[in-house]
């Protein structure tokens, strides 16, 4: 775990940096970035001098805010789910971002579940599981088919159909973290595990060996 916390650490700056560059020139952000919104988070909490420093804090309250923003990108849309790029833009704060011309589809990410996921275990905030219903209604809806689930081509447009194409991380990695989400009597201890992009959590001993 101090590992993780190094690594962290290491990624404060340069994420805060990268995405402070992306919005001070309106480019656009992906989905991909904020898979770091909950390594910060974890971050804070395996801090070798404390969650209660100025640095976890920080590291905290940058994850949170992230976090916020990551749940903005879906609930904003006409349907509740997020483009796969956001493009931000100067507003007068209620339409700061605006997702990306050339790329409004959702292909069933996980990595702002995940981020979610982690926020919701760590913080006990019933928010974050809130968020994370919405986002599972909004894909059962939108993404439902008679087979499973399929990509959305346009995150604004209501009455499309959903693409005939379901990303193999879907079941892996998004239904795994929402449905995580949901229950409340899991006994997994998230800062001593390890995710697996396969969908498995492994238990780790104290030495860093997992099984």
């Amino acid at each position: 775990m101090h590992a993780l916390w190094e690594v962290c650490t290491g990624l404060f700056q340069h994420v805060l940096a990268c995405i402070d560059s992306l919005m001070r020139f309106h480019i656009l952000i992906t989905q991909f970035i904020f898979l770091y919104t909950g390594l910060l988070a974890l971050g804070a909490y395996t801090n070798p001098d404390g969650l209660d420093t100025k640095t976890a804090q920080r590291d905290l309250e940058t994850a949170k805010a992230l976090t916020y923003t990551c749940y903005q990108m879906y609930a904003r849309t006409k349907t509740g789910l997020s483009s796969e790029a956001v493009s931000f833009q100067k507003s007068d704060g209620t339409n700061d971002f605006v997702p990306t011309v050339n790329a409004r589809f959702y292909i069933l990410r996980p990595e702002v579940a995940e981020s979610i996921y982690i926020l919701s275990v760590l913080t006990g905030d019933p928010i974050y599981r809130e968020w994370g219903w919405e986002i599972f209604q909004a894909i059962e809806h939108f993404c439902r088919t008679d087979a499973g689930y399929g990509s959305s081509p346009d995150v604004n447009e209501v009455n499309l159909h959903p693409e005939d194409r379901m990303e193999s991380f879907f079941l892996a990695e998004t239904l795994k973290y929402l449905y995580l989400m949901q229950d409340p009597d899991s006994t997994l201890d998230l800062l001593n595990s390890v995710s697996h992009a396969t969908g498995q959590y492994r238990q780790c001993h104290v030495e860093g060996f997992c099984h």
